[in-house]
């Protein structure tokens, strides 16, 4: 039953037709598997017939050749009786075949049961004379009339003469009669079959002619119908309607289709108000909007897009997506997002994006937004940020050149003072000690001044790189008090290391700039001591494999307000204004250092009291490895070791000079540039080269370059002094292939460790 209460007609005739089909296939194999058997039958029936009287004719043969072995014997006098007794057996085996034959026929073939049953009668029969023939022929053969022809032809007449031999005709004429029986029967059936088969196909065709009526009336026409309603559906014509008046599933589906129509309809006319709602407020969009269909048609366009390029469709303003660009937009179903500017001169972001009408059409739908305002904000932020690197780039420069022109002289005034405090010849009075000892001091403070800004200029440039390695911090807390003990010696301040490690603790840190930070951290305890105070460098473990690093003294004090400011650059704290000189730079340096090391840097203070400033550092999980930085103390330099010193300043030459002077095993040549430097390598056995990195006209690339093309310095080490400090100044010397380098002013010791760690062993 449907939905609407009435039968399902076509259901059930469909299912009549197709079952009594099923039954007409079904009694077709049936038939044909009958015809088969019977085929089979008679095929098999036939073969008795056919047998018997291939058997038949061999026996006559048999008898003949029997008829012969006589003659030859009686005529002849050949003793024959061997193979007649083979002979006879032979035959016996034939009549033995006959009536097996004879006995399977009758038990398959049962409707001619009485007849087999007397043939088997006749071979019986036969079987009984030739058996008496067997033992008469032996005692002819034995008798008085043995070698006579007329004696044995009466002999031979009497057993198996004519009327043996009529009989056994007559046995091969039944046979035959029956194989034409057996095929008249075989013939009547096949008829009976072939008169079936014809009326099965003659029944199927009218099945058939009766089906393709029935889905022409029931479903062809009704279908079509319905085929041609939901393409005018697919092309937007939602007012067709299919006739409802059958009752099968064919108007159950035609009323289904109409309701389907009918909220299609409904939905289209909806969707038309939504349209028209969505056009309306795209209209008042602050932005320029449009669709445009394949053949460069505008369905629709808003207000602003109208005022700004007018609703001409020959309007410049539709090559913005016109062309070959609206199909590809439409086939690759992906948006574009692009910039254009307009006749006008004002610049647009287009976004164009493939869009579906709710008739189905293809539609590309375009949004432009005036962007000329951020894009010129755009071009003047390029612009200021091309001014702002040209002007760092310029700072860098300029930083650069004031190092080198403030380390050069500083190499002559430090370097020389260096060498008047070693010089104990003449004994110095107390004042010309304290006056060279003055000049060293500010030497040292102007460098320090110079290294500070250089270093805080790179740090806010981001052009200071770290290479952290495991470092000991034993090593770098000896080496810094090593270095100020003699300015705290001069301010009667106590300065000590107050805990040793047992094994000593690694950081993982930068070990120049942790040297820096730590010098840093203990200069300004000094300074700010009293004479008789005390400064104290500890380290201890920290929480979270931090280590840290403090230096306690028992200075002056700084004012809780004072915080905010102590690590920033160029803040002076007001309580030490008029007492102690200083640019307030180096503390944001070490902050800035040590926070770029994964670290943190901190203090705590009492007025009167002293402070107590710390820095926390990564612990390394490895040791040093064992092959240390530290100097070898096995090396030392070869009598008369050859070093050539490539210089153009004569003040640092005469430096230079001074302070190889006292070393007898030393022999100092110098040049004034590159060139001569060759020339001068030519005549000699050079164990060491020393060039200033910034020569004029060179750099120190190219120069080192130079060097290493000819044979007589190319495996000499090469050691460059360079008087620029920023960190782009020690990239590129040590880019360039040097085997060490040094800063300007020299720090003789210094100089002295790194020629010891250069030249081969001795």
């Amino acid at each position: 039953m449907n939905p609407t209460g009435h039968p399902l007609s076509l259901k059930k005739k469909l299912i009549a037709f197709f079952s009594f089909l099923f039954l007409l296939f079904v009694s077709a194999g049936i038939l044909g598997l009958y015809i088969l058997d019977q085929i089979e039958y008679y095929e098999k029936r036939l073969q008795y017939p056919q047998s018997k009287i291939y058997l038949i004719n061999q026996l006559t043969l048999a008898i003949h050749e029997v008829e012969h072995k006589l003659d030859e014997q009686i005529l002849d006098g050949k003793n024959a009786s061997a193979s007649l007794e083979a002979q006879h057996k032979k035959n016996l085996d034939l009549f033995e075949q006959l009536k097996t034959l004879s006995r399977e026929e009758m038990a398959f073939v049962r409707e001619t049961f009485l007849e087999e049953q007397a043939e088997l009668k006749t071979i019986e029969e036969l079987e009984a004379v030739y058996l008496e023939f067997q033992p008469k022929t032996q005692d002819f053969l034995a008798g008085p009339s043995a070698g006579s022809i007329n004696p044995y032809a009466n002999f031979f007449e009497e057993t198996l003469g004519r009327s043996y031999q009529k009989r056994i005709h007559q046995f091969l004429a039944d046979e035959l009669q029956e194989i034409e029986q057996t095929h008249l029967e075989l013939a009547s059936h096949l008829q009976f079959f072939r008169l079936l088969i014809v009326l099965s196909i003659g029944i199927a065709i009218l099945l058939l002619v009766f089906l393709y009526s029935l889905i022409q009336k029931e479903l062809a026409k009704p279908i079509e119908a319905l085929t041609t309603a939901a393409k005018k559906v697919g092309a937007g014509d939602f007012c067709i309607r299919l006739d409802e008046s059958s009752q099968n599933e064919i108007g159950f589906l035609s009323k289904t289709f109409n309701t389907m129509s009918r909220e299609l309809e409904a939905s289209h006319n909806a969707a038309l108000k939504e349209r028209q709602k969505l056009f309306s407020m795209l209209d008042k969009l602050p932005v320029c909007f449009h669709l445009q269909a394949k053949d460069h048609s505008v369905p629709f366009s808003n207000k602003m897009f109208r005022d700004r390029f007018g609703e001409s469709q020959k309007n410049p303003c539709y090559s913005l997506v016109h062309g070959s660009d609206t199909l590809k937009i439409i086939e690759s179903k992906t948006e574009q997002s692009s910039t254009w500017q307009a006749m006008d001169g004002r610049i647009y972001l287009v976004v164009c994006a493939p869009f579906t009408d709710v008739d189905g059409s293809e539609l590309v739908m375009e949004m432009a937004v005036d962007i000329t305002e951020r894009e010129n904000a755009k071009t003047e932020l390029v612009k200021a940020k091309k001014t702002a690197e040209q002007a760092n780039q310029a700072k860098s420069q300029f930083l650069a050149r004031m190092s080198h022109e403030f380390r050069t002289p500083l190499n002559s005034i430090l370097g020389f003072g260096q060498l008047l405090e070693m010089d104990d010849e003449p004994p110095k009075s107390e004042e010309q000690k304290e006056n060279l000892s003055r000049i060293l001091r500010a030497g040292e403070q102007l460098l320090e001044l110079v290294d500070g800004i250089l270093d805080l200029s790179a740090l806010d440039a981001g052009e200071i790189s770290l290479s952290p390695h495991t470092v000991n911090l034993s090593e770098i807390v000896d080496n810094a008090i090593s270095l100020l003990r003699p300015r705290a010696l001069e301010g009667e301040v106590t300065l000590q290391f107050d805990n040793y490690f047992e094994p000593p603790l690694f950081a993982h840190a930068d070990a120049s700039r942790l040297r820096q930070i730590l010098t840093t951290l203990i200069a300004n305890a000094v300074k700010f001591t009293r004479p008789g105070g005390k400064v104290c460098v500890g380290v201890e473990m920290r929480e979270g494999d931090f280590i840290r690093v403090g230096v306690r003294d028992t200075g002056i004090g700084i004012p809780e307000d004072n915080r905010k400011q102590m690590f920033k650059a160029f803040s002076r704290i007001s309580h030490f204004n008029d007492e102690i000189t200083g640019a307030g730079i180096n503390l944001a340096v070490a902050k800035q250092l040590i926070e770029m090391m994964g670290g943190r840097i901190d203090y705590e203070s009492v007025v009167g009291e002293g402070s107590y400033f710390y820095f926390d550092i990564p612990q390394s999980t490895q040791g040093l490895s064992a092959d240390s930085s530290q100097p070898d103390s096995g090396r030392q330099t070869e009598a008369k070791t050859k070093i050539l010193y490539i210089e153009n300043t004569p003040d640092s030459i005469e430096l230079m000079k001074q302070i190889f002077a006292e070393n007898p095993k030393i022999k100092l040549y110098t040049a004034g540039n590159v060139e001569e430097g060759i020339q001068a390598a030519q005549s000699l056995e050079l164990d060491l080269i020393l060039m200033d990195a910034n020569l004029p006209g060179e750099n120190g690339k190219t120069a080192f370059e130079q060097l290493q093309s000819v044979f007589k310095t190319r495996k000499v080490p090469i050691i460059a002094l360079t008087a620029g400090s920023m960190q782009t100044d020690i990239n590129q010397v040590a880019q360039s292939g040097f085997h060490s380098y040094i800063t300007k002013p020299i720090n003789i010791p210094e100089l002295k460790e790194l020629i010891s760690k250069t030249l081969p062993k001795t």
